[in-house]
């Protein structure tokens, strides 16, 4: 961005971001998701800017020697789309880019919306059957199959499945915009969505592909599964039904995707048949994810039981200090002051939760990673308390009083229980989520920012990955020799900061 004079303005709009997630990334505190689509328009655009002769030499000192740096800019937005999407594919790196983009997500009207809206205005070909080839034919396919499920106005319930290559979406922005803004718009005319991920897939690519659903889990209109056993991926499928409406189906052998026929059927019968098809294959698989909206409060509440009541290890990072560590007296004034009509009741179900949480005390490890706010804010009144899920959506700051009661009480935890743990997180990476992992269990990750978001996982691959994740983040972030005593040394210095205000 130095060598091409380039400002973070101008770089989003050419890449349809923000220009704050550019600073972002531009200052390390996001790391770049390597199966964006945007990263090759960043290539294209830095390649475009790099024509004069002192670009292009310090684009060659930059870039290793296997990237190819010449005066073809083709050529050159290869080399740096190739550089751009070098990176270490450690785990974490994959569940820190999902967790950035899950952090900076809000919902978004495109700006050349009614170009696209009038764009997919297309009627459904005539015949029963009709053959797109390639990827390109996949997205005609794709766009007529889902303007004739809004022009069906009957509310259904789509189902998806493909293991082969998502490159016909992600590589042009423009059709995916398209694509989106239909898809908004089924989903508000009520219909549902059945979507079987393929998990054969690497985390990479899995996480990837939530990032890019992200607006339609956000409806809370999407059940995702997964099939759990290993396969080959020589044999590919596509199945997009909308079972009162019609099909796109296409087969594939290894990678010849590009090369595939695509069919878009329309032929009641056919599309029977197919519904009964991807139903034989829904019966082998089991719930990838829950997904809770603010809607769902009470869903949630019963999930979030069952995965507390499970014994194994936990570790828990949120942006300020857990629930769980919460003494009663402070649960009891925050809900006054929220004025809520059901306070004894949610008081109760807290009650309930931190009891279990200490009975696992004495088994199971428990590990908060918590930040220390500044000290201005904590004394102005302006740390936010980490309210759980099954409450309203409201921002509710701590009292200073309440929070020194809240540090007593996660002292005398540290003291009486030697299973659990705090560490202090210095890089305080993420605000407005909230993670909570179990060992071989599953693993809650909550957006607390609006729009407020919680998918509850048990997929082991991934459990495993977010529990890594977080293991990882202690190593790499919490204050070098921090161990129990020296975190309660800071605790009770920290109470008496606040205690003298």
């Amino acid at each position: 961005m130095k060598v091409t004079n380039t400002t973070n303005s101008a770089l989003a709009s050419s890449t349809s971001l923000d220009a704050s997630y550019i600073s972002r990334l531009r200052r390390g505190v996001r790391n770049l998701p390597k199966n964006e689509n945007y990263v090759p328009l960043m290539a294209d655009y830095f390649a475009k800017h790099c024509s004069e002769e002192y670009q292009t030499k310090a684009l060659r000192e930059c870039i290793p020697p296997s990237y190819p740096v010449s005066n073809d800019q083709s050529e050159n937005s290869r080399s740096i789309m190739r550089w751009l999407k070098e990176d270490d594919d450690h785990p974490s790196n994959t569940v820190q880019g999902f967790l950035d983009i899950l952090e900076d997500f809000q919902f978004k009207k495109p700006h050349n919306w009614s170009q696209i809206e009038s764009a997919d205005h297309i009627e459904t070909k005539k015949s029963l059957v009709s053959i797109h080839y390639g990827f390109s034919g996949k997205q005609e396919a794709t766009l007529a199959f889902l303007r004739a499920v809004i022009n069906c106005n009957k509310p259904q319930t789509l189902l998806l499945f493909s293991d082969e290559s998502f490159d016909w979406l992600g590589q042009n922005p423009e059709y995916a915009a398209r694509w989106a803004a239909l898809m908004i718009q089924v989903i508000a005319q009520g219909n549902r969505i059945c979507m079987i991920h393929t998990v054969s897939r690497n985390l990479d690519e899995m996480l990837a592909g939530l990032s890019r659903w992200m607006p339609l889990y956000m409806t809370g209109a999407i059940e995702p599964y997964y099939y759990p056993k290993t396969r080959d991926g020589l044999f590919k499928r596509t199945l997009f039904i909308a079972p009162e409406t019609a099909a796109v189906i296409s087969n594939s052998v290894g990678n010849m995707e590009d090369e595939a026929a695509n069919f878009l059927i329309t032929d009641k019968k056919a599309v029977r048949a197919l519904t009964r098809e991807y139903n034989n294959l829904l019966a082998l698989c089991r719930p990838l994810m829950r997904i809770f909206t603010s809607a769902d409060s009470q869903a949630y509440k019963s999930i979030l039981d069952e995965f507390e009541r499970e014994s194994a290890d936990a570790i828990v990072k949120a942006e300020s200090f857990g629930i769980l560590s919460m003494p009663d007296v402070v649960v009891d004034g925050i809900i006054t002051r929220m004025g809520q009509t059901d306070g004894q009741e949610i008081a109760d179900y807290l009650s309930i939760r931190k009891r279990n949480f200490t009975e696992h005390l004495l088994t199971h490890e428990f590990t908060e990673i918590v930040t220390i706010p500044a000290l201005d804010k904590m004394k102005e009144g302006r740390l936010r308390v980490a309210l759980p899920d099954s409450l309203p959506r409201q921002d509710v700051f701590y009292t200073r009083d309440e929070l020194i009661l809240h540090l007593e009480n996660m002292v005398m935890l540290l003291k009486t229980y030697p299973n659990y743990h705090v560490y202090i997180d210095t890089m305080n990476k993420n605000e407005g989520f909230m993670l909570y992992a179990k060992e071989d269990v599953g693993v809650i990750v909550a957006k607390t920012s609006a729009p407020a978001i919680t998918f509850a996982i048990n997929q082991s691959n991934m459990t495993a990955s977010f529990w890594d994740y977080l293991h990882g983040y202690i190593n790499r972030s919490a204050e070098p020799q921090m161990n129990k005593k020296a975190v309660i040394r800071r605790f009770q210095s920290l109470i008496e900061q606040l205690k003298a205000l």
